[in-house]
């Protein structure tokens, strides 16, 4: 499911070995420190669920879940990734309904709705939408660094594609 339960996406690399890449997307993950992690000859699975959707981990960041699948076709390795969000959009939206709608609603009235319904949305792009932004970024360079180092010579060249 696409944004704001999920982020996938695939990178592919020429001339990668795949248990070597297995091994070294294991490891980034691992440096994430989940809750649990699975792996097998051609997928790395992973469940984090870090506490209130926030996390400290530069790799995985508010992801609560995540699957990683290698395909080697024709010479070319394909990673495949997707990241579940499912725990941060719970308690990011609850905690910003009950801060900037509920509460305020309560103590001043139906009068100031509108604007504290802008504000609520506001407040829930950031939190949300920038967490998200920031975890899909990096888990991809990550995924990208690790098809790289796949590589025999492991040099970055054109053979990269996203």
């Amino acid at each position: 499911m696409p944004f704001p339960v999920s982020a996938h996406g695939k990178v592919s690399v020429y001339g990668a070995d795949m248990t070597r890449a297995v091994t070294t997307v294991e490891a980034v993950i691992r440096s994430g420190e989940p809750r649990s992690i699975s792996v097998s000859e051609d997928r790395v699975e992973f469940v984090a669920v870090p506490a209130f959707g926030l996390s400290i981990s530069p790799i995985l960041g508010p992801a609560d879940s995540g699957t990683v699948a290698f395909r080697q076709a024709g010479g070319w390795l394909e990673i495949r990734y997707r990241l579940s969000f499912v725990h941060m959009l719970r308690d990011v939206t609850a905690m910003v309904f009950l801060t900037f709608l509920v509460l305020p609603l309560l103590i001043w009235g139906f009068s100031e709705a509108p604007s504290m319904l802008l504000l609520a949305a506001s407040v829930w792009l950031v939190l949300f939408g920038a967490n998200y932004l920031f975890t899909a970024s990096r888990f991809r360079a990550a995924m990208l660094r690790a098809a790289a180092g796949a590589r025999p010579n492991a040099v970055h060249d054109a053979t990269l594609h996203a």
